[in-house]
């Protein structure tokens, strides 16, 4: 972008953010006058830098850098029920409904089959994304769990996978490589897809759970196109020929 249009543009933000006392602000992926933010001295030096040193010196870090490095302390802290709680209460009023065709939503708690599909429907490794230092993705609950708790046996649910989150071979040996922990059904994309249609042609609604896992995004990850995975879009518009309410 040209200096104009950031001053004008995309600065108005962060400028009230910085009125409001905010503690930093951090650099992005992208480039200023084809420069990379993350090397460009002008953005670092003269703006973001002494944030960075005024935030270190109040937190004691230039006395004692480890000061805040305690094991104790992070098991009694870290995914307590109490942040957990917290996360689901600041996730919640994150979400956006970009959509609610025909006014699915919300759907019924009894007396419906939903048929829940997807590569991640049934996940609990890449529930939560790339961030998720404190490995603690055991903990989390996948879609396909969080549902059954919240309606037990008021509702049918009927899980097929309908395809693999990614078939590039190339790209799966880089996710696991990294921690993916990803196994890719043996079956072909157009049996995966088969097997979900027939197994889901009697339900109510369709709950899908398609996108990403949590190894591509990030530093050094993330993608060039934020669409699905091509192998899921290709499911995703099989499933679609289905006159079914989607969600």
């Amino acid at each position: 972008m040209s200096r104009i249009r950031m001053y004008q543009d995309y600065l108005p933000p962060y400028q009230a953010a910085v009125d409001a006392d905010v503690g930093s602000v951090m650099t992005s992926f992208n480039e200023v006058d084809r420069i990379p933010a993350s090397a460009n001295k002008w953005l670092l030096d003269d703006w973001t830098c002494w944030r960075v040193l005024e935030a270190k010196y109040k937190l004691g870090l230039f006395d004692d850098p480890c000061l805040y490095c305690n094991e104790d302390r992070g098991a009694t802290e870290i995914l307590t029920i109490e942040n957990r709680l917290a996360a689901k209460e600041i996730s919640k009023r994150s979400f956006v409904l970009l959509k609610n065709a025909n006014e699915t939503l919300p759907l019924n708690r009894r007396g419906i089959t939903v048929a829940l599909i997807g590569p991640l429907a049934d996940d609990q490794r890449n529930m939560l994304g790339s961030w998720s230092v404190a490995d603690g993705w055991k903990q989390s609950v996948s879609v396909a769990t969080g549902i059954k708790n919240l309606v037990g046996d008021e509702v049918k649910v009927v899980y097929s996978k309908g395809a693999n989150i990614i078939d590039d071979p190339d790209i799966l040996e880089q996710l696991n490589a990294s921690g993916g922990d990803i196994i890719l059904d043996d079956q072909s994309p157009e049996i995966l897809i088969e097997q979900t249609v027939c197994e889901t042609q009697n339900a109510d609604v369709i709950v899908a759970v398609l996108g990403e896992p949590q190894g591509m995004s990030g530093e050094v990850a993330s993608r060039s196109d934020i669409g699905l995975p091509e192998n899921q879009k290709n499911c995703y518009e099989s499933w679609l020929t289905r006159e079914n309410q989607w969600c």
